[in-house]
């Protein structure tokens, strides 16, 4: 299976578009399959192809202006 996110952050002004930056690590169990870093308020698509499995998705928010936010989620791919 194929995956890709968009993100999109807010802050107290609206949608943070410049000096913002989304740093992407996917785990399948404890090991690594994918890291990235990309600006806010971006699409990224067909970066890895993942198997069945339990993954943790976790995203780190860095901003010029030194916000911070992170955030994680646990799902799992099943074959069909």
């Amino acid at each position: 299976m194929e995956w890709g996110y968009t993100t999109e952050v807010y802050g107290q002004d609206g949608l943070l578009e410049d000096g913002c930056y989304v740093k992407t690590t996917l785990f399948q169990g404890n090991t690594p399959v994918y890291r990235g870093r990309t600006a806010c308020s971006s699409s990224v698509s067909n970066i890895t192809v993942i198997k069945s499995g339990r993954y943790r998705l976790v995203i780190d928010i860095t901003t010029d202006q030194g916000l911070t936010g992170t955030g994680e989620k646990i799902f799992q791919v099943e074959q069909v």
